[in-house]
C-alpha cells in the first residue's frame, strides 16, 4: 500500500508491524488499513510494536482501523469462534472500502 497507493487502497496487516523502519512510512500511507493482532501472539514484540504504529498513525493525523482478536496467536482460528468471525470481517471490509463508484452501479449491464 505505500509503494503502489494507486494500485492498493484498502489492505488488511495481521501481526502487522515487526520493525521500527515502518514507522516513518505512518505518514505516506493512502486508503484504509485494518491492523488485525491476537493478544497472544508472542512472536517478536508484536503487540507493542503495533502500538508504535498505531502512535506513529495518530501522529501522523491518518486514521485506521483495528481487530483485536483475544486469546489468539500468531494464526487467527484456534478457537472455534475465532475463524468465522475473522472471515465474515475480513469480507465486510473488504465489501465495505472496495463499493464501486456509484456511477459503476447505476450503469445497465451489458
Amino acid at each position: 500500500m505505500l509503494a503502489f497507493p494507486d494500485v492498493y487502497h484498502v489492505g488488511i496487516a495481521g501481526a502487522p508491524v515487526r520493525e521500527d523502519a515502518l514507522l516513518e512510512f505512518a505518514g505516506e500511507l493512502q486508503g484504509k488499513l485494518l491492523f488485525l493482532l491476537g493478544t497472544a501472539d508472542v512472536r517478536g514484540g508484536i503487540l507493542p510494536m503495533t502500538m508504535r504504529m498505531i502512535n506513529a498513525f495518530i501522529e501522523a493525523g491518518n486514521p485506521y482501523d483495528l481487530m483485536i482478536m483475544p486469546d489468539e496467536g500468531h494464526g487467527i482460528g484456534t478457537r472455534p469462534a475465532s475463524r468465522p468471525y475473522f472471515g465474515k470481517t475480513l469480507a465486510w471490509y473488504f465489501g465495505e472500502h472496495l463499493k464501486p463508484p456509484a456511477w459503476r452501479e447505476k450503469r445497465p449491464r451489458d
